[in-house]
């Protein structure tokens, strides 16, 4: 499967912010735990509630 290549930086594109004790915390173990964290942040809605199948999930956090 081909990459995305990154886009150059511009305001219309969506973000997901990230706390700097979030990256250093315990509760997330591995790098592939906090990956899979983001990817469910991406979808996440005003209640914090999300529901991406497992293939998008895989998709995303390879």
């Amino acid at each position: 499967m081909a990459r995305k290549k990154f886009q150059t930086a511009t305001d219309q594109r969506h973000f997901v912010m990230l706390y700097h004790d979030f990256l250093e915390s315990d509760l997330l173990k591995t790098s592939y735990e906090k990956m899979l964290f983001i990817a469910l942040k991406k979808f996440a809605d005003s209640k914090n509630q999300c529901f991406p199948s497992l293939n998008k999930l895989s998709e995303i956090s390879l």
